[in-house]
């Protein structure tokens, strides 16, 4: 379901901040709302805690079930059976409607979540025009945070022991997640937004955009690299313990990997991104994507995928900055949110999403082995097409500004 929300609710969310420069409405509503959706959740029944109601049979032999020891009575007209309790789960109707609110909050949570790094992307890019700086230099503190606290609250799961009926082994992640997105609250009252300029028609503009044969090369671009970090994020850590028995710390560890490789590539992204340009930029991704899934595809040992993580650091420490400044670059004026709302839905939405469903036929079908080879012909036949569709619009290009923006300006 997440994956149809991100490209709905998200991007109709983002429409509306931008057509009544409501960003800033949204970037607390974005805190407050999931905080409250997940929160609910903690407090929910337990399947363990549902009652059940006993089914009597009869028995003469002695034994224990479900912890109550039933023993046969000896009377002087002999032995006579006693009880054996059964329990099963009464009413069924308890299950469903738990089923159905985690249904609701786990579509509610993430879609009001989506819309704040969606408003904080497009924001910080305006915001390092008008005040100086890069946008890579201020994102990789998001990958920062994640190698750290990844396996904190790793270790926090494993270490916690529940002593009440009210808690559990997940209790310190609830407990973490609420209190950072809470104390989030204090900067974004405090940060000024760039001014907005109001869109006169978002329709007309969006109808344009996608005229546009370079913004439909780059959603061509996003959808694949959705699609091949949808199948990596749901099937390597299966291909790693399935088939290489691959130890829990280990996968842990290639998080933390990484999040490392992320970091330098992040902090040079606009040098790199002003010598390649935003489609060379792009097609190194794909080629990259195509390289990491090769790889996977011919892992024998499960620790060799610790140096193919580091690839990382293109396939996503440099992506996502080149991805948000194109954005910010082809995006008419004033409706920047909007359009990166509608390619985070292409990306992690539609993109991601077919990736699981795609994946999950093939890894069942043909082996997880096949599917990265699978994967890693499609990065590479999509980046000698982009290559092509490249040179061909290069020779129609004839504004020399386009053409700069095209290959080597960021």
């Amino acid at each position: 379901m997440e994956p149809v929300t991100n490209i709905a609710i998200c991007t109709l969310l983002c429409m509306v901040a931008d057509r009544y420069a409501l960003h800033k409405v949204f970037l607390m509503l974005s805190v407050v709302v999931p905080v409250l959706t997940y929160s609910a959740m903690y407090f929910l029944p337990h399947v363990e805690q549902i009652p059940w109601t006993p089914i009597i049979e009869n028995t003469t032999n002695q034994h224990i079930t479900n912890h109550v020891l039933v023993t046969p009575m000896n009377t002087p007209h002999g032995v006579i059976p006693t009880t054996e309790i059964h329990t099963t789960p009464n009413p069924k109707i308890n299950l469903v409607i738990t089923f159905w609110v985690i249904l609701m909050l786990s579509i509610i949570g993430p879609s009001f979540s989506r819309p704040f790094f969606t408003v904080m992307d497009s924001s910080t890019q305006k915001l390092v025009q008008e005040h100086g700086g890069e946008f890579g230099r201020q994102r990789l503190w998001g990958a920062i945070a994640w190698g750290i606290w990844s396996p904190v609250a790793g270790l926090a799961i494993d270490s916690f022991q529940p002593t009440t009926i009210l808690s559990n082994k997940y209790t310190p992640i609830f407990i973490m997640q609420a209190t950072f997105a809470l104390l989030c609250i204090i900067p974004v009252l405090m940060i000024k937004l760039p001014v907005h300029e109001r869109p006169q028609s978002m329709s007309r503009h969006m109808f344009s955009l996608f005229l546009k044969p370079l913004f439909l090369m780059f959603l061509i671009t996003t959808f694949v690299c959705g699609m091949i970090l949808g199948i990596i994020s749901t099937y390597l850590f299966i291909f790693l313990q399935d088939e290489l028995n691959s130890p829990h710390y280990l996968m842990g560890l290639t998080l933390t990997l990484t999040c490392v490789a992320e970091v330098p590539v992040m902090f040079y992204a606009k040098k790199i991104i002003a010598l390649l340009g935003y489609v060379n930029a792009m097609n190194l991704v794909l080629f990259t994507w195509g390289l990491r899934c090769f790889l996977y595809s011919t892992l024998q040992s499960a620790f060799w995928v610790l140096p193919v993580e580091l690839l990382h650091g293109i396939t996503f420490g440099l992506y996502y900055p080149a991805y948000t400044s194109f954005i910010n670059w082809i995006s008419p004026d004033g409706m920047q949110t909007s359009v990166q709302a509608l390619c985070n839905g292409i990306w992690m939405g539609l993109g991601f999403g077919s990736g699981m469903l795609c994946g999950g036929f093939v890894y069942d079908t043909y082996g997880g082995r096949n599917l990265f080879r699978a994967a890693a012909v499609m990065c590479i036949g999509t980046f000698i097409f982009m290559a092509m569709a490249q040179c061909a619009l290069r020779r129609r290009t004839e504004s020399p500004a386009e053409t700069r923006h095209l290959l080597n300006v960021a």
